[in-house]
């Protein structure tokens, strides 16, 4: 039972998302941030609040309804998915030239790149991109030899919901690889804390408490679903958002033709210091990232191959040249 004395959920986020909609400077980025930060709590009168999920070239929306005029269009596919509260210019912001640009050019392959609401549930984005990468694979102009996802972030769980979602699309048989940079497949440790928190305040008979634990309250689906790393619907269908929860009802296989590879960032000196294992990258620790058991025992999902970078952020590993001379190896992987 709620308490009657409890802040109700009635800010007016419609008014905040008019305000930043009509941002002049960087207009897609504060939008990606609000988005990701309250999501479906921006009225849907305002249609471009929530946006469907579409796939970029160079920056232009591609529709895969029809066949496509790709200049130059090149048989292997790299599709780049992007991370909470962003879009897919992150790439080239992270550095110059970005991770899309250059596997262009040294895999001899055309990159495109995703944008999506990552506000809203991820397994939701996860099924929308399913038939949208069914969609680009069937209506490429040459005949796609391979398909290969490079995700960071929220983007590799939005890529592993795409791949369970697509166990009967054409296009599946097609995907070779997943590389994920920094995902936390295990649940992020921040969202973690934050659902503890609004919890535990809520149950503290006090108007600031409660004031509190509202503002926390306001996170977005995808922020919530990043808790323990949910790819499926009936993660959040059945239960309620503010109970507590442990872990994931519904444990994903990896698909055994898909070679999975994973790279993690670690703010210590190494994988195994303190400090890495309590915070990681700064968002995502190593243990989440690959997927381990509790006790640090490989799963039955364990990765291709793993990798941990010790000295590298949360966003700094979608960026840093080391990782991106492993990720092109693990790339050019046959």
């Amino acid at each position: 039972m709620s308490n009657t004395n409890e802040p109700n959920d009635s800010f007016d986020w419609g008014r905040l998302w008019r305000w930043t909609r009509d941002v002049p400077e960087r207009r897609d980025d504060v939008v990606a941030v609000v988005q990701g930060a309250v999501g479906s709590r921006i009225p849907v009168g305002d249609v471009d609040a929530t946006p469907s999920l579409d796939i970029r070239l160079s920056g232009a929306v591609l529709d895969p309804s029809h066949t496509l005029v790709v200049p130059d269009a090149r048989p292997h596919l790299v599709v780049m998915i992007h991370g909470l509260m962003a879009t897919e210019r992150f790439w080239g912001q992270v550095s110059s030239p970005g991770f899309d640009s250059r596997l262009a050019a040294d895999l001899d392959a055309t990159v495109v790149c995703v944008r999506y609401n990552s506000g809203r549930h991820i397994s939701t984005n996860g099924e929308e991109l399913a038939a949208a990468l069914d969609a680009l694979v069937a209506h490429w102009p040459v005949p796609v030899e391979q398909v290969t996802l490079v995700a960071h972030s929220m983007g590799g769980l939005v890529a592993r919901s795409a791949i369970h979602y697509s166990v009967e699309l054409p296009w599946i048989a097609l995907c070779r690889r997943l590389v994920l940079l920094g995902v936390p497949q295990r649940g992020a440790p921040l969202e973690q804390v934050a659902h503890i928190a609004a919890f535990t305040l809520a149950a503290i008979p006090n108007p600031w408490t409660w004031g509190i634990s509202w503002l926390l309250r306001q996170r977005s689906e995808g922020i919530r679903d990043l808790r323990h790393g949910y790819l499926v619907h009936e993660e959040w269908q059945e239960r309620h958002d503010e109970s507590l929860t442990i872990g994931r009802r519904h444990l994903v296989p990896l698909t055994t033709h898909i070679d999975h590879y994973c790279a993690a960032g670690s703010v210590g000196p190494s994988e195994h210091h303190v400090v890495s294992k309590l915070v990681g990258d700064g968002m995502v620790t190593p243990f989440s990232a690959k997927d381990e058991g509790v006790t640090g025992a490989l799963t039955d999902r364990v990765a291709t191959e793993t990798r941990v970078f010790p000295g590298v952020s949360h966003v700094g590993i979608a960026g840093d040249d080391d990782v991106y001379a492993q990720v092109l190896i693990w790339c050019q992987t046959s």
